[in-house]
């Protein structure tokens, strides 16, 4: 390799390289690497590029050209995209000590290794992580995680619907693990994209367990519709948040501490991988059935919860009815005393 050029993704010339750019290098005798003798220049699917002697195997050149100044000399141009194909190529490097940049030496070489160009130390600087915007990105993710918490506490956005002042109603779990898995996803893409510049694809893992928490809400929505006219313990006051999402009507219940469990152990499993990887997890589908096997096991063991009293309102237990002493027996008013008798009249003489 011979020399190096660089561009960023408009085109213009730049001092270092982030992914989105173009490394444009010149190599001597590139047909060398094929074995070829003839002067025909290898075709491009059959180049990738070395980035730190290793071969990024889904990046191929875009253009390969003889140089106008020397015909032994060929310009290959490269863009480092990151897609989901090139994804575990660059996983390696954000794997790296934690820098937000690296020296980094390029080359070109055949797909199978049988061939390397030479890279005489040459190494160009690699943005990987750009830090002020790192900065900027943890910033918001704190603001978002601030907002939810002021919307949880004054809002119903993720508490159950019922006839309470708000302040009052109790939190629901079905809300709350479509709220936490919505939180997380979308503030993992945000960070992302801020702090790498690429769009990265959402993994099927990332869709099937937002799909989860929406199926348990929607499912846990139909259940409580379908026994408005019970009393629902989710209809009483707020017991704090705690005590609400893990609690039925006979207490904290095994159900709803398994489905809260298992949630938490995904979702911080699921930020620490995208923290280290700087990619949207994928997780065992082994791993998401158990996830879903889990929630399937809270909308079973809801449908029991509510005790079957009916005839009592929407959402609200009717206080039971107040013991009226029985009156005092009435007594009857004593009889009239008896007419006093009238003597008969004396005989007529």
């Amino acid at each position: 390799v011979q020399r190096f050029s660089l561009t960023d993704s408009l085109g213009e010339s730049t001092k270092y390289l982030t992914l989105g750019d173009r490394i444009r290098m010149t190599v001597s005798h590139l047909e060398k690497l094929t074995g070829d003798t003839s002067g025909t220049l290898p075709k491009k699917s059959d180049l990738v590029l070395y980035v730190a002697d290793y071969p990024m195997e889904q990046i191929r050149p875009l253009a390969i050209a003889r140089s106008s100044e020397d015909s032994s000399l060929s310009v290959l141009t490269f863009e480092l995209i990151r897609t989901e194909e090139t994804m575990k190529d660059w996983k390696m490097f954000y794997t790296m000590p934690r820098d937000y940049t690296h020296m980094v030496k390029f080359s070109v070489g055949m797909k199978d290794g049988s061939a390397v160009a030479e890279n005489e130390g040459h190494e160009i600087e690699v943005v990987f992580i750009r830090k002020g915007i790192y900065r900027f990105a943890l910033a918001g993710l704190l603001f978002i995680i601030i907002s939810l918490f002021i919307l949880a506490r004054r809002s119903s956005i993720i508490k159950d619907n019922c006839l309470l002042p708000t302040q009052q109603k109790p939190f629901s779990l079905a809300k709350t693990q479509l709220a936490w898995w919505t939180g997380i996803i979308i503030s993992c893409y945000i960070f992302i994209w801020a702090v790498t510049g690429a769009r990265v694809p959402i993994t099927e893992s990332t869709l099937a367990l937002l799909s989860i928490g929406i199926t348990t809400s929607v499912g846990a929505k139909v259940i409580d519709v379908s026994q408005e006219k019970k009393h629902r313990p989710q209809a009483s006051p707020s017991s704090g948040f705690i005590i609400d999402i893990l609690s039925d009507d006979n207490g904290v219940s095994i159900h709803r501490f398994q489905m809260v469990v298992w949630n938490l152990v995904m979702g911080v499993g699921f930020v620490i991988s995208m923290a280290i990887n700087y990619a949207m997890p994928e997780f065992d589908n082994t791993l998401l059935a158990l996830m879903g096997v889990s929630n399937g096991a809270y909308l079973g063991l809801k449908i029991p919860e509510n005790p079957k009293h009916s005839g009592m309102g929407e959402g609200k237990q009717q206080p039971p009815a107040p013991v009226v002493a029985p009156p005092p027996p009435v007594e009857a008013p004593p009889p009239p005393p008896p007419a006093p008798q009238t003597p008969p009249p004396p005989p007529a003489d």
